[in-house]
């Protein structure tokens, strides 16, 4: 987790535009981010910029739409454990076959991994 994190941080006070100008930066834990703009939108890697330049104590923060991994890194496959917490069976998963559950209520998703 720490690694994504700093996968996310480039040190010192970036705009956008001081961002995308330079087409590349140097996050916090040494890895190198690609910024581009497309004409209509701004992207580091492949995550848009949802909201830019919002102002920080220590510089800016820079919304994206989804969670950068740094290359070769990436959350553990959850998915096995993901069934069993559903109820999905062998079936399920191998015939493709969607499941939908609906509750008004807490899951409790104590159960052995």
């Amino acid at each position: 987790m720490k690694l994504i994190i700093e996968y996310h941080i480039i040190k010192g006070g970036y705009t956008a535009n001081n961002l995308l100008d330079a087409g590349t930066g140097t996050s916090y834990n040494g890895l190198t981010l690609n910024f581009y703009d497309d004409g209509t939108n701004g992207y580091v890697e492949q995550a848009k910029f949802i909201k830019t330049d919002i102002k920080a104590d220590n510089g800016y923060m820079h919304i994206i739409d989804h969670v950068l991994y740094a290359p070769g890194n990436s959350l553990p496959d959850t998915s096995s454990r993901r069934r069993r917490l559903l109820g999905l069976n062998h079936a399920d998963q191998e015939g493709g076959a969607a499941a939908e559950i609906e509750t008004d209520g807490e899951i409790n998703s104590d159960v052995d991994a």
